[in-house]
C-alpha cells in the first residue's frame, strides 16, 4: 500500500484540486452579479456564445436552480481576488413638500357621531 511519502507534493496538490472540485456544488455565499465588474448583456437577442459577463474575462462557473421557483442560482467563483463589491449610490432623497393648510384640509376626515 502507498503511503504520502511515495507521491511528490505536486501530485498530492492535484489529488486534492480533484477531490475538491469533484465534491457536489453547494450555494455559493456571494453571487458573481453582486460584484461591480458583473456586465449584464444589453444587445438585441440572445448573447454570442463567447459572452462573458465578467468585466476582468475570469472564468465562472454557473449554478442551475433546482427548481421553478429557486432563485439561488447564476455565475459565481470561489475565489476571486478582483472582487468588488457594489456600493449603493448615495443619491440624496427629494425633499418632501411642506404640508400647507389647504393639503392638510383635504386629508381631514370629518367624523359624525352615530
Amino acid at each position: 500500500m502507498a503511503t504520502l511519502e511515495d507521491f511528490s507534493e505536486d501530485e498530492l496538490i492535484e489529488e486534492l484540486a480533484r477531490r475538491r472540485n469533484a465534491r457536489q456544488v453547494s450555494k455559493p455565499d456571494r453571487w458573481c452579479c453582486d460584484c461591480a465588474n458583473f456586465r449584464y448583456w444589453k444587445g438585441r437577442g440572445e448573447p454570442p456564445d463567447d459572452y462573458n459577463p465578467c468585466q476582468k474575462k475570469h472564468v465562472m462557473e454557473f449554478v442551475v436552480p433546482e427548481d421553478y421557483c429557486d432563485e439561488d442560482y447564476g455565475y459565481y467563483r470561489r475565489v476571486c481576488a478582483d472582487r468588488t463589491e457594489i456600493v449603493e449610490s448615495t443619491i440624496p432623497e427629494s425633499p418632501q413638500p411642506k404640508a400647507t393648510k389647504k393639503s392638510l384640509r383635504s386629508r381631514m376626515v370629518v367624523v359624525t357621531p352615530p
